[in-house]
């Protein structure tokens, strides 16, 4: 987590611009003693599941991480109030720095929303007027979960409030993709970003705008191309499958349709038309011999024998 200071090292250029001359490196030494203590701290949280880089006019750039999967948000910066900017006195440049403060509050907002104006953190949760909202354009990260509180763990109250307006944004940007697919399908592909895609990954929609191309295969049994790791498919109105007990499970096909060779489950044995043939024995189980022995050939099992002793037991009883 990233706390926000203004600091200044080495040489800073001054403005000098006089006739004749030109500007040159002036060393910046700041008093320690001059610096006004921080009165409070401004968190600001990320609930969202992506990155940003917000332009502002202080940091340049500000680096927003995505929330961790298995958190529901993340402070990423804290800046603590005054914000305090030295800067070249233009009267006496090498001398002391003059001091500009900043609030910390309006700094924090600007960081979530450039266009918002003053120091009242519950600007958050109003509508902007739409001139706003289309001067900021994507720089409006508080609709996307970015927020600023005073809180250093935001408290369910913000993270609702967050999370509703997350929603909300999500659906508009659904809604414009799904629009634009049915009145102007060419224009899509030249507005779909991240945010649609997370947007329809969020409400579970499917879309042919959100689907990810697949790899086509040869089917071994037909030639067909078809989608890799299918267990069965169409062809012509006849069905072509490829694993007949997924096919099952999923309600495509009947037991009575699986070739006897594919047949993965194991048909109950009646003892009384068992066959006799010995290799036929070995693959039984235990349990379907001991059934055998007893009801056939009235044989007194012993529950302990093993299969071999139970196979014995038959073959004696048939010699008899």
């Amino acid at each position: 987590m990233a706390t926000a200071t203004i600091t200044s090292y080495g040489e800073t250029t001054s403005g000098a611009v006089a006739r004749g001359t030109t500007a040159s490196p002036t060393a910046l030494f700041i008093d320690p003693e001059a610096l006004r203590q921080p009165e409070y701290t401004v968190y600001l949280h990320t609930i969202s599941r992506r990155p940003f880089m917000q332009p502002n006019g202080i940091y340049r750039n500000v680096g927003i991480p995505a929330c961790p999967k298995d958190k529901r948000s993340h402070c990423f910066m804290r800046i603590q109030h005054p914000v305090q900017l030295p800067r070249l006195n233009p009267d006496d440049v090498n001398g002391a720095p003059v001091w500009k403060y900043e609030n910390g509050k309006a700094v924090a907002l600007g960081i979530c929303n450039p266009d918002y104006i003053g120091t009242d953190l519950s600007i958050q949760d109003k509508e902007l007027n739409p001139e706003t909202v289309l001067s900021s354009g994507e720089c409006n990260l508080t609709r996307q979960g970015v927020f600023a509180s005073m809180n250093a763990e935001p408290t369910e109250e913000e993270l609702k409030k967050a999370e509703a307006r997350r929603e909300a944004y999500y659906r508009f940007r659904l809604q414009e993709a799904d629009g634009l697919e049915r009145s102007n399908p060419r224009q899509l592909q030249y507005i779909l970003m991240l945010d649609h895609h997370m947007a329809a990954d969020y409400f579970g929609v499917e879309a042919n705008w959100h689907r990810a191309p697949s790899s086509k295969v040869d089917c071994p049994n037909c030639g067909q191309k078809i989608p890799a790791n299918v267990a069965f498919h169409y062809d012509n109105g006849r069905i072509c499958v490829l694993d007949w007990e997924k096919s099952w499970l999923a309600g495509a096909v009947k037991k009575d349709d699986v070739p006897e060779p594919k047949r993965w489950w194991a048909e109950p044995v009646n003892a009384s038309t068992a066959p006799a043939q010995s290799h036929s024995y070995e693959d039984m189980t235990r349990e379907q011999l001991q059934t055998i022995a007893s009801k056939d050939y009235n044989i007194e099992v012993d529950l302990r024998w093993a299969k071999d002793t139970l196979i014995a037991k038959i073959h004696e009883a048939q010699k008899v």
